[in-house]
């Protein structure tokens, strides 16, 4: 499956905020229990949906391993639980542990495709027009935060293909600490570049006028109003949690069928 156009990121950038914000207040809100698995398939659905399959089963064994040792860390340092399927040097390992590690290894999985939605539909700028009004350092902070993983993984890229052109062909801890050494130095002097160059500009500064390109429209209204229902629904509901994580991908499904549907009036 390709990836398809997102939609979902022409909201504007309040609306956008407010809804992740109520994806991560559910997730913390789930129980241990089905409500977790509904909501791992749901966000599942959604990376398949934004950057296809390939992506997603790639991402989805660094899931499945992060389940499997919280499970097992959880079940050997925490004993409590009745059902006890083993004991190891007179210590018990209880079915209780197990879940409740495993569960937690899908609630942190969760939010981990929760950030590669977010990434996919919040960029900086919208971040610093939400916070870098009122607080403009904090906002360049943040927003410079989401970002670091694309940057760094980028240049590691490039580092890696360079030295492999100069002959570091094969893994050693040599080559990593070379590679890993020259990676800080680099990140490090491009974020002093950054914020010489955010001084320069005049960025926090009270006389600084603030350029606005996005506009608060009914669309908006309305996702924010169905977005809130469906998340008072899913506290008392835990099915209602399906269609919550759902609504960017039933929106970019419908954009994608009147844009289709257009298409063909031509």
């Amino acid at each position: 499956m390709n990836k398809h156009k997102n939609y979902f990121s022409d909201f504007h950038p309040v609306t956008l905020l407010l809804y992740f914000l109520l994806l991560m207040i559910i997730i913390f809100l789930c129980d241990y229990g089905a409500v977790l698995v509904y909501a791992f398939i749901s966000f599942s659905i959604c990376v398949i949906y934004s950057e296809g399959i390939k992506a997603y089963i790639k991402a989805l064994i660094y899931y499945i391993i992060l389940t499997v040792v919280m499970g097992c860390f959880n079940c050997i340092f925490n004993h409590s639980g009745e059902n006890v399927f083993l004991y190891v040097n007179d210590t018990p390992l209880t079915l209780e542990s197990l879940f409740y590690g495993i569960y937690t290894g899908i609630m942190i999985s969760c939010l981990l495709m929760w950030f590669r939605l977010f990434n996919r539909s919040v960029d900086n700028g919208k971040i610093n027009y939400v916070i870098g009004r009122r607080f403009p350092v904090i906002g360049l902070i943040i927003s410079m935060c989401f970002s670091f993983t694309k940057r760094f993984k980028r240049k590691l890229d490039n580092m890696q293909q360079s030295l492999y052109t100069f002959g570091f062909k094969k893994l050693s801890i040599k080559n990593a600490s070379v590679t890993l050494n020259a990676l800080m130095n680099v990140m490090l002097k491009d974020s002093v570049l950054t914020a010489d160059s955010m001084t320069a500009r005049g960025y926090g500064s009270k006389h600084r006028r603030l350029y606005d390109r996005y506009s608060f429209s009914i669309r908006d209204i309305i996702f924010i109003f169905i977005s809130a229902l469906l998340f008072i629904c899913a506290v008392f509901f835990s099915q209602i949690i399906i269609p919550l994580i759902l609504a960017p991908l039933f929106y970019n499904l419908y954009e994608e069928i009147l844009w289709k549907y257009y298409q063909s009036k031509i």
